[in-house]
């Protein structure tokens, strides 16, 4: 105890976060009202576990999905397969000029 006097003789009545107290018995009175351990954090409530309740769960799961309509399905797959043929032509030309290119360059598909 005199070791805290002194130290808060040295903080003129400031506690460690510069909070000014009107005296030290204040301070000690606050300071012996503080907990001196830590209280241990409360533990999640435990759920049920095992297959049942797992396809429980699934199933709450699945009722929350916003499903797409059979129009919007439609309309994405066709997209994709349109998109996979633009893709398709754009890489062959690019083939074909790449080919032709190194060709000339080598020599190898002149005009003989």
């Amino acid at each position: 105890m005199a070791s805290l006097k002194k130290s808060l003789n040295g903080m003129q009545n400031r506690n460690d976060w510069g909070w000014r107290f009107r005296d030290a018995r204040t301070t000690e009175k606050i300071m012996a009202q503080a907990p001196t351990t830590p209280t241990p954090a409360p533990k999640p409530a435990v759920k049920k576990s095992g297959i049942v309740q797992y396809f429980k769960d699934v199933r709450s799961e699945l009722r929350k999905i916003s499903w797409a309509s059979r129009n919007e399905t439609l309309v994405s797959t066709v997209f994709v397969f349109l998109m996979v043929v633009v893709a398709a032509i754009f890489f062959f030309l690019v083939d074909l000029l790449l080919r032709s290119a190194v060709g000339f360059i080598l020599g190898i598909g002149g005009g003989q």
